[in-house]
């Protein structure tokens, strides 16, 4: 048994390695679709959002808020990863 679990062991690494890097890739392509929709629709959707007089003032910077923290949410996904150097 502990001879077919050194053996896989390789196997393993190199397959989960890989898996890494593909789950990176889908984030990163959901990432900009993610950017492309808040793109085209966040602006004409805040001219709406203050160009509507049934509205009232609190309503209006809830949803204005919740563009801001979309757009915060975006910027940190679409940043660069920095890994720290082991032992820090």
């Amino acid at each position: 048994m502990r001879a077919l679990r050194n053996a896989l062991l390789p196997l393993v690494l190199v397959m989960s390695s890989g898996c890494c890097a593909t789950v990176d890739l889908i984030r990163s392509e959901y990432t900009a679709a993610d950017r492309a929709t808040y793109d085209a629709i966040a602006p004409a959707y805040l001219k709406y959002v203050k160009e509507d007089a049934s509205i009232d003032d609190d309503e209006k910077k809830t949803r204005e808020r919740t563009v801001t923290t979309w757009d915060m949410r975006l910027k940190n996904a679409e940043a660069p990863v920095v890994v720290a150097p082991e032992g820090e």
